[in-house]
């Protein structure tokens, strides 16, 4: 066999052999065991209603979808989602063990050791600020000795899997009904309203507790609604800012929480429009007026406490 025979040979040989990577991928959906990720830190942290959450963990999962964040499976009894975070998203074991201890990968692990870390921050603040508005049963960023039971679950192939809960990041939470632009489409009209309403009544209580999205909700994802009630379904880019106690910082939050549902109904319901930006006004007002009498209320107290003690 002459040399361009046997480069023919390889190339080809190449080719089938990406081929049948992508399609296996495509098949599973990117699912693999080894991709769930482990948590970095332990914590002994008491869990509150442990054998009401363990009980819905008894049951099996079945393949849902892929996010961007994480792989999610539906409950047997079609009420619970569960959410493994995806390591891919961080590769943080992959690039500690990396055989090259060049600095840029230590600073590369670094960097993604940090977003990691932050995201499990972000699930702790959920759970603690907005649980209901995100319909959170559960989060587990931390390892811990709490379950001691393995979970059940099925891929996209039908194939069985087993994880100690114990020893893997994971979100617990009831399962939506829709997306939420899905279900404003089908909504008639008053359901509408109150749906718009209530998107704006769940970005209202998370500004707030102090607490920033950094997800913009470009691919009109994030938010759904179950049982006619909006509900948050992606927590993992939360951070906390003081700066949202001030009426300004406030009024740019819902401002810009609100980008999104703007533009959509802008170009599909421009008759609602009104309904969005009257509210958001009346959110922003009433923040206005509550932050002007506790300063108020703050100003007035100290200049009693300044006279009684002049006196």
């Amino acid at each position: 066999m002459n040399i361009k025979n046997k480069i023919l040979v390889y190339v080809v040989t190449l080719k089938i052999l990406i081929l049948l990577i992508f399609l296996g991928y495509i098949r599973t959906d990117g699912f693999s065991l080894r991709l769930i990720q482990k948590p970095l830190v332990f914590s002994n942290k008491k869990t509150e209603n442990i054998d009401e959450i363990s009980s819905i963990l008894d049951q099996n999962f079945k393949y849902l979808a892929r996010g961007r964040q994480s792989f999610v499976f539906v409950s047997d009894d079609d009420k619970y989602v569960i959410k493994f975070l995806n390591s891919r998203r961080y590769d943080v074991e992959l690039l500690k063990n990396n055989v090259f201890n060049s600095k840029y990968i230590k600073k590369h692990y670094e960097r993604r050791k940090k977003r990691f870390l932050e995201d499990c921050r972000a699930l702790d603040l959920a759970f603690d600020n907005f649980r209901d508005e995100a319909a959170l049963v559960y989060v587990h960023p931390y390892r811990t000795n709490c379950f001691n039971k393995t979970l059940n679950f099925f891929d996209k192939l039908n194939r069985k899997n087993s994880v100690d809960l114990d020893e893997v990041v994971f979100i617990l939470q009831k399962k939506a009904n829709f997306i939420f632009y899905e279900a404003l489409d089908k909504a008639e009209d008053s359901l509408k309203d109150h749906l718009i309403k209530d998107y704006l009544n769940v970005i209202e209580k998370r500004a707030k507790a102090l607490v920033i999205d950094s997800d913009l909700d470009r691919r009109h994802s994030n938010y759904a609604v179950l049982n006619n009630k909006v509900i948050t379904i992606d927590v993992g880019r939360t951070y906390l800012d003081e700066k949202l106690k001030e009426p300004y910082f406030f009024k740019k939050e819902i401002i810009r929480s609100t980008k999104s549902l703007r533009r959509y109904l802008m170009k599909r319901y421009p008759e609602k429009l009104v309904v969005l930006l009257n509210e958001s006004e009346k959110i922003i007002k009433d923040f206005e007026n509550t932050y002007l009498d506790k300063k108020y209320f703050s100003n007035h107290f100290d200049a009693s406490i300044a006279t009684s003690s002049s006196e």
